[in-house]
């Protein structure tokens, strides 16, 4: 119900082209609590300067270490903490 409805209210906010600055984020946090990690992950890359800032390489690295992706997720963790 209300996951569905926030799932899909972001999305299109994030696919808008005058998009708000964490739809993308926010879309892709909904993705996670669903369990669809590569789909999160591409949620953020879609955001404002390709979803680098450390909130959302946090969140990023969290998709890549559920789908196992340890290399990429321990890089994603790093460069979170350098911005």
């Amino acid at each position: 119900g209300e996951l569905k409805a926030a799932e899909s209210a972001l999305e299109k906010a994030c696919r808008a082209d005058q998009k708000p600055a964490r739809a993308c984020y926010q879309w892709g946090r909904v993705l996670q609590a669903s369990g669809r990690h590569e789909a999160a992950l591409q949620a953020f890359a879609a955001g404002p300067r390709g979803g680098i800032d450390a909130a959302t390489l946090t969140a990023r690295a969290l998709s890549l270490e559920a789908l196992g992706r340890y290399r990429e997720a321990d890089d994603a963790y790093r460069a979170a903490l350098a911005e």
